[in-house]
């Protein structure tokens, strides 16, 4: 990798993103951008760019903590919502369709160490299955102490 030079998309002359090696690369503060928490959207002219420049992946960089969130660039037609707002019409697609890399952000800030690969649906049923520890059950204890349904 590494071989072409990347090419800026602009809108409104503004660098949005760009495309290297077949690559849609953006970088944005997850806190700021992501959906409420949920999902990732691009500006449609954005993604048909990319798409023209040859794209195939999007992955896109949470200066935030670092974290790295890959998928293919189809998933934002095949698995993804339309969007419009004041920045026009866009594609969202839901974090559990892509492949998230945790990163540490470096002292800098511009640099995050990447760690290996988690799919976020492993961290979703991870927490799934936490939660149903505390579900009700027909008896349970608390140190020992004996509880019923209805004592709280």
């Amino acid at each position: 990798m590494g071989g072409e030079k990347a090419t800026p998309i602009y809108l409104q002359g503004r660098k949005v993103a760009s495309v290297k090696d077949g690559v849609l690369h953006r970088t944005l503060s997850g806190a700021k951008h992501f959906l409420r928490g949920e999902a990732i959207c691009f500006v449609v002219e954005v993604l048909q760019r990319a798409k023209a420049l040859g794209a195939k992946s999007c992955e896109v960089r949470d200066r935030d903590d670092g974290s790295i969130y890959t998928c293919p660039l189809s998933a934002f037609w095949e698995l993804g919502f339309e969007l419009t707002n004041a920045f026009g019409k866009q594609r969202g697609l839901n974090l559990i369709h892509f492949e998230k890399k945790a990163g540490k952000v470096s002292p800098i800030g511009d640099s995050p160490q990447s760690e290996p690969s988690k799919p976020i649906v492993t961290e979703t049923l991870q927490l799934e299955q936490q939660l149903t520890m505390f579900e009700p059950k027909e008896k349970s204890s608390l140190r020992g102490l004996p509880f019923e349904d209805g004592d709280f």
